[in-house]
């Protein structure tokens, strides 16, 4: 079941198509799955803490089947696009359209954005590409060079605006990360022109792409199909860029790395990521929950990713997490406490590969 298990987050983009067709409240049975019953699953499932021994690690890192799993997602999701586009275009019912709307956000905001997440870590070009064809579905592609080239090496530092600090409500949160994330973007594509010798204003600017392309789909879908499906584009994509941004919220909320001299930083270590061990939302997410062991070495392949017993552990899985981030009372109330616990020990890293800067 190890390697099916990861096939589950297929019944998502299934459960939005079958939703949609039976109408009435079954429109909702997406975001209902994702809100209140994988929360619940994941207390019945429990928690899975194992690692691979360093031979099953060699052996799982070359079986493509684990690759298989993300490839065949790219058409599946714009699949789902394409059609709940063509449907909100001609549906009469507000209630089903918005329905609709929510339910693919939530798929691509938790599903579609994740598979993109493991596929821009990989340095092949069909993985950078079948990446930025999911970043484009929500009209996000900047987010391919801000999180790699940004977030990874400012982790848990004021300068990183994909780090939420101690006591700041996830509505804040969201403008700052969004509209900081794109503003570092473009800084880090700038000064990589600059570097080059090229203009800002260059066929070679990844930013101007960016813009480019998101607004020639959404062009395309309203000369293709009309004005209410190139709305329905927007509104999803907004949808799924919310649950992107609070899974950003939730992954390393308060955790602070220490400055050791100006402008340098300790290294990124255990302590300055939230992980969970609950085993459904690990298949869904495709261990993005080992979070500690992805920034610690961001080319290493979800299937291989560790748990590590001395990393900052979540009292919920991420789609429980995401949840209690909505209530900022009930979140401050439940997470200050473990930041403050988490900033009074002190965390050693496990091992030497723990020792690096991205």
């Amino acid at each position: 079941m190890v390697w099916l298990g990861y096939w589950l987050f297929y019944l998502f983009p299934l459960a939005t198509v079958v939703g949609t067709s039976w109408g009435g409240a079954w429109a909702f049975l997406s975001p209902l799955l994702a809100g209140l019953a994988v929360p619940v699953l994941d207390l019945v499932f429990g928690d899975d803490t194992a690692n691979p021994s360093d031979g099953a690690e060699q052996r799982l890192k070359g079986e493509r089947r684990w690759r298989a799993v993300l490839y065949l997602f790219v058409p599946v999701q714009w699949g789902l696009l394409l059609w709940a586009c063509a449907y909100a275009n001609h549906t009469a019912s507000p209630v089903a359209w918005l329905a609709l709307a929510l339910s693919v956000g939530v798929v691509n905001g938790g599903l579609s954005i994740n598979v993109a997440h493991e596929l821009c870590h990989r340095l092949k070009p069909l993985d950078q590409a079948a990446a930025r064809a999911l970043w484009l579905s929500v009209g996000y592609l900047h987010f391919h060079l801000e999180h790699r080239l940004g977030h990874h090496r400012r982790v848990a530092t004021r300068e990183d605006p994909a780090t939420a600090r101690r006591g700041e409500p996830v509505y804040t949160f969201y403008r700052r990360s969004i509209a900081g994330g794109f503003a570092s973007a473009w800084a880090i594509e700038r000064t990589r022109l600059w570097e080059a010798g090229l203009p800002v204003l260059s066929v070679r600017n990844q930013m101007l792409w960016s813009v480019g392309l998101t607004l020639g789909c959404v062009a395309a879908l309203w000369g293709a199909l009309g004005a209410r499906s190139a709305g329905f584009y927007v509104l999803q994509a907004a949808i799924a860029i919310l649950v992107l941004e609070t899974v950003n919220y939730i992954e390393h909320y308060g955790l602070e790395r220490t400055l050791v001299a100006p402008g340098v930083y300790e290294p990124v270590g255990l302590q300055h990521s939230w992980n969970s061990s609950r085993r459904l939302t690990n298949y869904l997410l495709l261990k993005l929950q080992r979070h500690s062991d992805h920034h610690a070495n961001p080319e290493r392949r979800y299937q291989i990713l560790r748990a590590f017993e001395g990393s900052p552990q979540l009292p919920l899985g991420y789609g429980g997490m995401v949840l209690l981030a909505l209530v900022p009372p009930l979140w401050h109330r439940i997470m200050d406490p473990r930041v403050e616990a988490c900033r009074a020990s002190v965390v050693r890293p496990v091992e030497a590969d723990y020792a690096v800067t991205s």
